[in-house]
């Protein structure tokens, strides 16, 4: 056995070879880096918090915009949405300018429910004919979806189905079913209701009336109040008007944000969190952050040697979320087209939180489960050198081959959209080419759809998409996707240059 004094020496021989290491080679010049650890850590932290919050923060504005009241029936702007739903009575075109790539196939239905002490009840018709696509998207405060009713899920009878909050353990009326419990106590409504041509509009007006929303208190009575909200937090007001103009957007709030105001992003980040609430899931994810300033339960102590870094990373976070929008982030790359992760529209379940925050919320609000719908991206042009987007000085054709179209149990179709994720004006009033627009198919029963900013002279009119001069991206969509679709096997054909 080594005396004390032999143990000592080989104590002193360990620590001097470890700091002969640690002071030479590139341990050693790490050490000398010049930035204190305190500030790559806030750094570090305060990135990573505004890329996973950034979510919470688009939808407090999406709730102060359309949870006002409108000032009359004529308002086309989405509003009155809160614990009811605002029915968007026509096909949306290029004067809806909120963002999210809006579909121009379906009439939305968009509400905004708060579901906190007590059960709220969503209840729905029964459909006019038995091929009417038809589906309620439930997400959370977060974009993530929990739930959802439609044709898939629900068929096409009609029905009352119960939202509850965490922990009720009351009974529901007969005739009315539990659809899920809230992971948060603000939940966003997206229905959509498919149009099968510009009379059948009409039609879809019935079926929307149809749509409600009750009190489980004021179940059953003829005259039911609406359930009960909280009055909107105005905290922000200054930012919820620049949100209200078009001229600046939430784009141009974000370049605030990242170039000059990030603590402003935190603080309503913390206000948006602390309205909305949580999802239990996510709050050991939440706390990580508490050191650099995101409020959970209380207030939340910096350092004061954290803000700085924090700040800057903030910044970065923002920025990461925007970035990533434009990228192929949890995608794959096919012919051009950008085949989503399978875990689009509940990607933070799976703890994707940049791909929720910036393609599943910034680029879509909220997004459909691939069960539900799959949608494929083209952002670049392959005609081009360097990575670029296609624009109106082009034309271009997609090309499916005979029995190559998408393997759909509801339709498909194309869009176009601008850098604002709108749709794109034009003289036409055309927005969209699918599988419900008398297509025109070539002899061999291939069909080729035109894509430019004029028609396209000798070809056939009615398969055109038109576009104007800037750059634009396409989205492909197919409903209730066949298996090929949600396997992967199956993407649409490469983008061709000319005509």
């Amino acid at each position: 056995m080594k005396s004390w004094k032999s143990k000592i020496l080989s104590v002193v021989a360990v620590a001097l070879v470890i700091g002969a290491v640690v002071t030479s080679g590139p341990v050693r010049h790490l050490l000398d880096m010049k930035s204190p650890w305190q500030e790559s850590y806030s750094r570090s932290k305060g990135e990573l918090m505004a890329a996973y919050g950034f979510p919470y923060v688009f939808n407090y504005f999406l709730l102060h915009s359309w949870g006002v009241t409108g000032d009359s029936i004529e308002d086309k702007r989405v509003h009155s949405t809160i614990n009811r739903f605002h029915h968007i009575r026509n096909l949306t075109k290029a004067d809806y300018r909120d963002g999210g790539s809006p579909n121009n196939d379906t009439l939305y239905s968009v509400s905004w429910v708060y579901v906190d002490q007590d059960p709220v009840i969503i209840s729905v018709p029964k459909m006019d004919i038995a091929d009417r696509y038809w589906a309620i998207e439930i997400a959370a405060w977060n974009s993530d979806n929990y739930a959802y009713l439609g044709t898939r899920t629900s068929g096409m009878d009609g029905g009352n189905y119960a939202l509850i909050p965490p922990g009720w353990s009351g009974e529901l009326p007969q005739g009315v079913s539990m659809l899920a419990e809230v992971p948060t106590k603000w939940s966003f409504l997206l229905g959509r209701t498919l149009v099968n041509s510009e009379e059948d509009v009409f039609n879809v007006h019935r079926i929307q009336d149809g749509y409600t929303i009750t009190a489980l208190r004021e179940w059953g009575k003829d005259s039911p109040q609406p359930p009960y909200a909280p009055p909107l937090d105005e905290s922000f007001k200054h930012l919820i008007d620049k949100f209200e103009d078009k001229s600046i957007g939430f784009r141009g709030i974000i370049e605030e944000w990242i170039k000059k105001s990030p603590r402003e992003y935190l603080d309503v980040l913390n206000k948006s969190v602390g309205m909305g609430g949580i999802a239990s899931t996510e709050k050991d994810i939440f706390r990580q952050f508490e050191e650099v300033g995101l409020v959970i339960d209380d207030i939340t102590n910096v350092r004061e040697d954290f803000l700085d870094g924090r700040d800057r990373g903030i910044s970065l976070g923002i920025l990461d979320v925007v970035r990533a929008l434009d990228s192929s982030y949890y995608s794959k790359m096919v012919d051009g087209w950008r085949v989503l992760d399978s875990s689009f529209g509940r990607a933070g379940i799976h703890q994707k939180f940049l791909f929720r925050s910036s393609v599943q919320s910034l680029g879509g609000i909220v997004a459909n489960d691939p069960e539900e719908a799959v949608y494929f991206v083209l952002q670049d042009d392959p005609t081009r050198a360097g990575i670029q987007s296609p624009d109106g000085e082009g034309q271009y054709r997609l090309h499916f081959e005979a029995g190559m179209l998408p393997e759909v149990d509801a339709f498909w179709s194309l869009s176009a959209y601008d850098k604002s994720n709108n749709l794109i004006d034009n003289r036409y009033n055309r927005y969209s080419r699918g599988d419900r627009n008398d297509l025109v198919y070539n002899d061999d029963g291939s069909l080729t759809i035109y894509i430019g900013k004029e028609p396209p002279q000798g070809h056939v009119e009615n398969n055109w998409l038109p576009v104007d001069d800037a750059e634009f991206y396409l989205i492909f969509r197919t409903y209730l996707p066949g298996e090929s679709i949600l396997s992967q096997a199956w993407s649409p054909p490469a983008l061709i240059s000319g005509w």
